[in-house]
């Protein structure tokens, strides 16, 4: 009997994980390959991000990375935010996903993910209000960047870019004066 249970066991795992990969879900991450995908890329993002506007995709340019990753798979800007509804990540939401350069999950796996890694207490999302969210990542907009970083995007997720629209007004919001 116990070794039946077992085999019953192995058996579904191993069917889990087929699925997984066949989905594209695997370690968390919707996208198998992700972290492949994404780390020929890393340092010509980190590079460029630290260069032109001196942050990164967590610390400053979240809202160029989401406005360069939605201008190639489409979607709408959203931010994490706090218990007091103060925004303090920018993502992209796509087809009940949510995205940004540490890859797609869904919102409530997304949100324990980017809390952990960036101690941050984020407890739900909301459609970006360019008037009050992210406001210094406003400051540092720019959509040379951005368009270079999208293009990045473009080369490694292929499979997944819509026609892109360069300079989407709603990615980034109002340009700062």
């Amino acid at each position: 009997m116990l070794i039946k249970l077992k085999s019953t066991l192995k058996s579904a795992m191993a069917s889990l994980i087929s699925e997984g990969r066949k989905e594209g879900c695997l370690g968390g991450a919707l996208i198998t390959d992700w972290e492949e995908r994404i780390s020929s890329i890393r340092d010509s993002v980190y590079g460029d991000l630290g260069t032109t506007v001196g942050c990164g995709p967590f610390d400053g340019g979240c809202l160029i990375v989401a406005g360069a990753l939605q201008s190639v798979i489409g979607g709408d800007l959203v931010v994490l935010v706090r218990p007091n509804g103060f925004a303090d990540h920018a993502a992209v939401l796509k087809d009940g996903l949510l995205w940004d350069f540490s890859g797609p999950l869904p919102p409530a796996k997304f949100i324990s993910r980017f809390n952990k890694r960036e101690h941050a207490e984020c407890a739900g999302f909301r459609k970006i209000n360019y008037d009050t969210d992210l406001i210094e990542a406003r400051e540092i907009a720019d959509n040379s960047l951005q368009d270079r970083l999208a293009d990045l995007f473009a080369e490694v997720l292929p499979d997944i870019a819509v026609e892109r629209n360069i300079h989407q007004e709603h990615s980034q919001g109002p340009t700062p004066s």
